[in-house]
């Protein structure tokens, strides 16, 4: 341990409400913070939030302690030793006079948290309870699993099941009064989850945190187990909270288990029921997009994101799966909107739809179509026929796809990702066909677009596509300008105006110069209006 004070979030919106709480903390209880939450899942999930306003946070900073800290901070000006050389006789005495200060923390970033709850209408604790009043089965963890374990509970607790959660925000300095009086008196089993591993230890840190806490104060008769999950940022998904809580029914469950792998080695992961049943907000639409590193796929699905969740009222979340190739690897975009709010820090595998946009996964054998629920739609981005499309695809695929009757819809026109050789032929009857069968109203979306030559964009613009993946042309123009600098320098004014101008040229080309999309809150819902002001 480093002596750092530790407060942990569990989702993006939660970092942003408890982030000052670390900061006004520090400078009045003079211990340094480390605000942590879960690396990847949380740190790179896209999500709608509600910010901070300034004025808020300035009534909450006590500007003495800002003014004390800068006072302490070295400074040549009044120069002070500090970290000298110390023995043993005085150093330990030092370490112990520190204690005082640890002991009154955990007040000082209460204080903190209800003026925060005061603003924001939030009921942020050391240690916050969720779930039934009368539990008799608890979880108790931190991080991203939390929001995890709530979608179960809900689930659970519709059906009469008394189980419940308790969160954990301040992990350092550990406060057992706290943990304590929220814990259901009821509680007869817990199950302590720790995202890490302490190879050869009786358990890990907040498992032995909770077993100390529980034996001093007397509740020997709770049952107490740990587990371990999402090493490695490993998906931890409902299916697995939902074995937890079966484990702890059982008389005499695992003292030690992990969840989310199945391990034949040492035999301790619990056993899971997939597909589980879905827990996530009601009228969530997810999709699931698989893409090539660099393909453009991510970026598009980012941008799509951000543009839905900025400009209506959907509630937006996006993850991006990545194997450890990156570039040239397989990407996998999770795509969730919905009308309330999406707390599901998750890999979807019950999507609504599914996009495979290289068709070598599909002669691979992935398990895409299994990931579509009943009545979903899966598209392939291929250049095949419906016999050759039905060549390529594996038995399992078409069983599931037969017995679930998920619709199929293979797009593709003669253009690809990546660069061509030459001028790709784009089968514009193709294109034709595709456009009456879903309606004038459906979009239509042309992969590849760098290179396949620009009398024949603007005559697929004209026929009914709405977006062209140009990505492959934008990095070529921003590098372009790079070589072009006079010398060295900063080199993103030049990659954004090599950028800028290849997208002026391509809007005029697609038809769309002198034209704006007007937002529904104009009045207006999905129409292009000529601008009559620059």
């Amino acid at each position: 341990q480093t002596g750092f004070a530790m407060l942990a979030e569990t989702n993006p919106q939660e970092v942003m409400d408890l982030s000052p709480v670390a900061h006004l903390a520090a400078l009045e209880g003079k211990v340094p913070f480390i605000n942590f939450f879960d690396g990847f899942r949380t740190s790179h999930e896209i999500q709608k939030i509600e910010k901070w306003d300034y004025e808020d946070l300035k009534e909450m900073c006590p500007m003495d302690a800002v003014e004390a800290f800068r006072k302490h901070a070295l400074n040549p000006e009044h120069p002070t030793a500090r970290g000298s050389h110390e023995n043993g006789d005085v150093f330990f005495q030092h370490r112990e006079a520190c204690n005082k200060a640890y002991d009154a923390l955990p007040a000082v970033v209460e204080k903190y948290m209800n003026k925060v709850n005061e603003k924001l209408g939030t009921d942020y604790g050391l240690f916050n309870y969720y779930g039934a009043p009368d539990a008799d089965r608890v979880i108790i963890a931190m991080g991203s699993i939390c929001d995890v374990a709530e979608e179960v509970i809900d689930y659970l607790t519709a059906k009469g099941e008394k189980v419940g959660l308790v969160k954990v925000r301040l992990y350092r300095p550990w406060s057992p009064e706290a943990i304590l009086k929220v814990i259901p008196k009821t509680a007869k089993k817990i199950a302590v989850l720790d995202r890490t591993k302490e190879p050869g230890a009786l358990g890990d840190p907040l498992y032995l945190d909770v077993a100390a806490t529980l034996r001093e104060a007397g509740l020997n008769d709770i049952i107490l187990t740990g587990g371990r999950y999402g090493l490695g940022s490993k998906d931890t998904p409902p299916s697995s909270v939902f074995a937890v809580y079966k484990e702890l029914e059982k008389d005499d469950p695992k003292p030690r288990f992990t969840i989310g792998i199945v391990d034949d080695v040492t035999n301790l992961s619990l056993p899971e029921v997939k597909p589980a049943p879905i827990t996530s907000a009601p009228g969530t639409k997810e999709c699931k997009f698989w893409g090539l590193g660099g393909d453009g796929t991510v970026g598009a699905n980012k941008n799509s994101t951000k543009i839905i969740g900025d400009h209506t009222d959907k509630f937006i979340q996006a993850y991006f799966q990545y194997d450890s190739k990156k570039t040239g690897g397989v990407t996998i975009s999770h795509l969730r909107f919905g009308d309330n709010p999406i707390k599901s820090p998750y890999y979807i595998n019950q999507a609504d739809f599914v996009a495979c946009h290289n068709p070598a996964y599909v002669t691979q054998g992935m398990k895409m179509a299994q990931d579509v629920k009943p009545g979903g739609v899966f598209m392939i981005n291929c250049q095949w026929s419906d016999e050759e499309l039905g060549h390529h695809l594996n038995a399992e695929a078409k069983k599931y796809i037969e017995e679930t009757g998920i619709d199929m819809l293979a797009v593709a026109v003669g253009t690809a990702h990546g660069e061509y050789v030459g001028t790709p032929h784009i089968d514009f009857d193709r294109l034709a066909a595709i456009k009456e069968a879903v309606g004038q109203d459906f979009p239509l979306v042309l992969h590849g677009g760098s290179g396949s030559g620009d009398e024949n964009l603007a005559k697929a613009c004209t026929m009914g596509i709405n977006k062209v993946n140009i990505y492959t042309d934008l990095a070529k123009a921003a590098v372009k300008k790079v070589k072009e600098m006079p010398k060295p320098g900063m080199i993103w004014p030049a990659i954004i105006s090599g950028i800028k101008e290849q997208i002026g040229y391509y809007i005029e080309l697609f038809g769309g110069k002198g034209k704006a999309w007007l937002p529904a809150d104009k009045g207006v819902s999905g129409k292009v209006i000529d601008l009559i002001e620059k």
